[in-house]
């Protein structure tokens, strides 16, 4: 499915931010999963979103629409949520460009799994393909990016699991941290490879 853009209303605070020194971490992980082809590009940028979890609650740091990973950490490509209403599906951000569209995802979890720190979202057709051989999770059923259902989709599964595949459309790992959150993709990428060369 083409990217169109997001599917919520936000409404931008101000175009800055004070970040914390983490999401330069954040920003070295999503650009290290592009390199390895888990966040594919598309006209708009690339597939996929990251975020880490703010220091007060309900804040936390997530990619914007359409981030393109790069190598140098600029903070542009972030935004700083502070405020979401799951009702509304409406968000407060700070940040030039608006947030990714599975905001409503990211925010699902952090409320929901106080242990979490990080969510890695990235995709790789292989990987969603063999999915069962693997022995992940799995959504019951496709549903369109960007929307509550999916959202929901994804909170439910991470109730109980830290990695697992939205059904025909990407991986999402959860970690304490954004290094164990990528650890665990960089595992389950090597178990994929392992896989392809056994079969």
């Amino acid at each position: 499915m083409a990217y169109t853009g997001i599917k919520f209303t936000c409404h931008q605070i101000s175009p800055s931010f004070s970040y914390q020194d983490d999401l330069a971490q954040l920003n070295r992980s999503a650009w290290i999963l592009s390199q390895l082809g888990l966040a594919p590009l598309h006209d708009n940028g690339a597939y996929g979103n990251f975020s880490c979890r703010g220091e007060k609650e309900p804040e936390f740091f997530i990619s914007k629409s359409g981030m393109t990973p790069v190598e140098e950490f600029t903070p542009e490509q972030f935004c700083h949520i502070t405020a979401c209403d799951e009702e509304k599906m409406s968000l407060d951000y700070h940040g030039l460009a608006v947030p990714s569209s599975e905001t409503f995802m990211h925010h699902l979890i952090y409320q929901n799994r106080t242990d979490i720190g990080s969510i890695l979202h990235g995709h790789c057709d292989i990987m969603t393909r063999l999915a069962e051989e693997l022995g992940l999770p799995i959504t019951p059923q496709f549903l369109e990016y960007g929307t509550e259902a999916l959202a929901r989709a994804g909170l439910e599964l991470a109730e109980s699991e830290d990695f697992f595949i939205l059904k025909d459309h990407g991986f999402i790992s959860l970690g304490e941290d954004i290094n164990i959150a990528a650890r665990q993709t960089f595992s389950i990428l090597h178990q994929l490879l392992s896989l392809l060369e056994s079969s």
